[in-house]
């Protein structure tokens, strides 16, 4: 978990401002989820849960890849490459002085990697690394934990956090059309063949 400041912009319109900024032709937008948190510590789990209520979900698991990064995102670096996003969503604990479960979009520009985190790697290092080497985008989405002590259990109010995230998100991605305009050739069964192919592991 990280402390970092959050910006105006809920974490929706991030979400859409990412995805209209994006241009990509002839194929549907490549997202990736990635949840990253430590398991040990309580509420800072809810990142990895986030990811494995995604892969359960069967709207948003046919449209994203999901990937559960645990507390070392710098694994995922391959896997990453071999999918070769647009977009990479990146949900974690952060410390936000918000009301616990709170979820606010945070600004790369305000993140500092010399702040203290439980993950091996400074997520915007991380994130620096990926817009560089994949050419995509990378937004950081934080969830305000409430308690981070060892060997705690995750707070109730990070599973309500769970919950809405996964309602908002299947509304953001069933507002913003996959297919048009950034797909030039329409809707077309095929392009929805060769996604669900790509999100397969």
């Amino acid at each position: 978990m990280e402390k970092k400041q959050i910006s105006n912009l809920c974490w929706q319109e991030a979400v859409k401002q990412s995805l209209n900024q994006l241009n990509v032709v002839d194929r549907p937008i490549r997202i990736v989820v990635v949840g990253v948190g430590q398991e040990l510590h309580g509420d800072d789990a809810v990142g990895v849960y986030l990811a494995r209520a995604i892969k359960s979900s069967p709207n948003l698991r046919s449209i994203v890849k999901v990937i559960d990064a645990g507390p070392a995102p710098e694994n995922i670096t391959g896997l990453l490459r071999r999918l070769h996003p647009e977009l990479v969503i990146i949900f974690d604990a952060a410390q936000m002085d918000e009301i616990p479960g709170s979820v606010c979009w945070l600004d790369w520009e305000r993140v500092s990697s010399t702040l203290t985190t439980s993950h091996t790697l400074p997520l915007d290092i991380f994130a620096d690394y990926l817009k560089s080497e994949l050419d995509c985008e990378v937004i950081l989405i934080g969830i305000q934990p409430s308690n981070i002590t060892f060997a705690s259990q995750m707070t109730d109010e990070m599973y309500s956090a769970i919950e809405l995230i996964l309602k908002d998100l299947s509304i953001v991605i069933d507002e913003f059309d996959l297919f048009q305009p950034h797909c030039s050739l329409g809707f077309q069964k095929s392009h929805i063949d060769q996604e669900r192919k790509w999100i397969q592991l």
